[in-house]
């Protein structure tokens, strides 16, 4: 290591009546900067200081996380022997020389931010050095010595020793590593940024505390290390002596503790060091078991005592103290593996007894439906078929539908649900009838819109199925896109009743109106026609004769065909007037029952 000019503490001097010159007090502001580098370097030195000695950080210069793509330069100092900044003549600037030092002290906690990732991942290097920076400009006099002259010129009159840290951004790959440092600087971290990354966190970030692990020049900047200070001596019972002379740091000395205890544990069988471990004093708490090459086979160990159990009405077993662990606890699993399997009459009298459900495990009205075995199977309690507790979102609207959220339905014998909205997919046509098909998935389903009457009722499943999946809902998508007429299929007595609007019908102009039904017209068993005024005040039914006119009703269901459903208005009756011929709105609805 060289210290600067001399090796002492530097400033100036000057003698009573002498004129000042202006390289007596530079040598004033200048021997601070390197009086204060020339300490830091001898409080930093753990050898002999060359051009390839690490540089060292004596307190702080941690990268801290703080935000997103940011962390915290924490304020510190470090040394570096690779070359200096001011020259004899007070010029400043880098010059390497093997051994020079130059310092860096941060004197506040500065913000460090990396650039987003790319599209691979890149290592940076975040690196800091010193700077001098003039400042405080004010006028000043000068006199020519040849001219005798004397002119004012505004100059930064006082200097600051600070610095400057830059990130010097990798380039990204496969295998990125970080960049080399630039020469005058000090590296103190690199920081991984992820392909993509708009952030990062504390463990992309390795500053000194991690520098043996950076992708390049690992170690080549390293914390002030203490020494022990004192020489130590261990001298084993029976082993030999060894010692750590005080000018090992404590990393050396820890290494060399837990060497040591590694060293201890690797000890196996017959070659346990008997001063240590006397006879039948093995520590148990500290055994390696397991099945590893340098472990105890835990297979091996003994049960060490006498366990027998005498259940009430049964008969008793026991296991010997010699008996193995793994055996014990295979045992304990075959007896629980027999009795999870006990099923319908075959349940143990001795456990479970006509009308004697034990009290003390099951209360009245508390078994835990989430582990019921829900079904139609045998091992399975019986789950009633034809269960359909689902409804379809925006029921009242023209939206797309969805399965709502927590529904279950039964099918096949399963009961399937949905803990979340199910969409329905598949193409669909304007003006057509669909029916809403579940196709099971794992414990719950898909919808899917299919043909009308896809679903063909199944005495023996309790539904209306198309192979093993079940049509549950139908719906009609209108001329305009809309889908209206949304039914749930509920089956009762062979037969399911649905809505349907009767859509646009100018009564006070048309005779009659006709609605698609989508069905197989002569399984058709009921149709119920509701009218709505223009106000929507009142339905009325459309048989309804509120001024009968011969015995002859105002309206009827005048057929059912092939495609849809016709109906009539008397002419000149209750219907044919202007209170009925809004021919923007819905008419009224129909409700048509149908056999399956």
């Amino acid at each position: 290591m060289k210290l600067g000019n001399s090796k002492g503490v530097k400033t100036g001097v000057w003698f009573p009546n002498e004129m000042l010159h202006a390289d007596d007090i530079n040598f004033v502001g200048e021997g601070t900067y390197q009086n204060a580098t020339d300490l830091l370097a001898i409080l930093a030195e753990q050898g002999v200081a060359t051009g390839t000695t690490k540089d060292i950080v004596l307190s702080g210069l941690l990268l801290e996380w703080n935000n997103l793509l940011t962390s915290d330069l924490r304020a510190g100092m470090a040394i570096s022997y690779s070359g200096y900044y001011l020259t004899s003549d007070g010029t400043w600037g880098f010059q390497a020389s093997a051994g020079d030092i130059f310092s860096v002290v941060t004197g506040a906690d500065q913000s460090v931010a990396v650039v987003a990732g790319g599209a691979q991942d890149r290592y940076d290097t975040i690196e800091v050095r010193p700077i001098q920076t003039k400042y405080d400009a004010k006028s000043r006099a000068f006199k020519d010595p040849v001219t005798g002259l004397v002119t004012s010129t505004s100059i930064e009159t006082k200097i600051e020793y600070g610095y400057e840290f830059q990130v010097l951004e990798g380039i990204e790959g496969g295998s990125p590593v970080a960049p080399t440092h630039t020469a005058g600087w000090i590296k103190i971290a690199e920081v991984h940024v992820i392909a993509s990354a708009t952030d990062i966190v504390q463990s992309d970030i390795k500053d000194v505390r991690d520098s043996d692990s950076w992708t390049t020049e690992a170690d080549h900047t390293k914390y002030k290390e203490p020494f022990v200070g004192e020489k130590v001596t261990s001298t084993p019972t029976g082993g030999t002596a060894t010692s750590l002379d005080k000018e090992d740091t404590i990393k050396a000395a820890l290494d060399e503790i837990f060497t040591r205890l590694r060293n201890l544990s690797g000890v196996q069988n017959d070659a346990v060091d008997s001063r240590h471990y006397a006879a039948d004093s093995i520590d148990d708490e500290h055994v390696n078991w397991g099945d590893g090459a340098s472990e105890v086979d835990a297979d091996l160990m003994p049960l060490g005592t006498i366990i027998t159990h005498a259940p009430t009405g049964g008969t008793a077993a026991g296991l010997t103290a010699s008996s193995m662990v793994r055996f014990a606890v295979q045992k304990i699993l075959d007896l629980l593996i027999d009795l999870s399997g006990v099923q319908n009459d075959a349940v143990l009298s001795r456990h479970i007894n006509a009308d004697q459900l034990d009290s003390e495990h099951y209360i009245a009205d508390s078994i835990d439906n989430e582990h019921v075995n829900w079904g139609t199977g045998s091992g399975q309690i019986g789950l009633l078929k034809g269960h359909l507790a689902i409804v379809l979102t925006d029921y009242t609207g023209t939206g797309q539908p969805q399965i709502a959220g927590s529904g279950s339905c039964e099918i096949n014998g399963g009961l399937y649900t949905n803990p979340s909205a199910v969409s329905i997919t598949g193409a669909t046509s304007n003006s057509t009838w669909y029916d809403i098909l579940l196709t099971p998935s794992g414990s719950t389903y898909t919808a899917s819109f299919v043909a009308r009457n896809t679903g063909v009722w199944s005495d023996s499943k309790q539904g209306l199925y198309s192979g093993n999946n079940r049509v549950v809902a139908c719906v009609y998508k209108d001329g305009s896109g809309d889908f209206i007429n949304k039914n749930m299929l509920e089956v009762k007595n062979r037969t399911v009743q649905i809505k349907m609007q009767i859509g646009i019908w100018n009564m006070d102009l048309s005779v009659s109106a006709t609605i698609a039904h989508g069905l197989s017209f002569l399984k058709v068993r009921s149709v119920c026609a509701l009218i709505v005024d223009n106000g929507s005040v009142a339905l009325t039914p459309i048989s309804v004769a509120p001024n009968a006119d011969g015995g002859h009703t105002n309206g009827t269901v005048y057929s059912v065909n092939s495609t849809s459903i016709r109906l009539e208005r008397l002419a000149s009756g209750y219907f044919d007037d202007p209170s009925w011929d809004d021919g923007a709105m819905n008419r009224g609805w129909l409700t048509v029952g149908y056999e399956v």
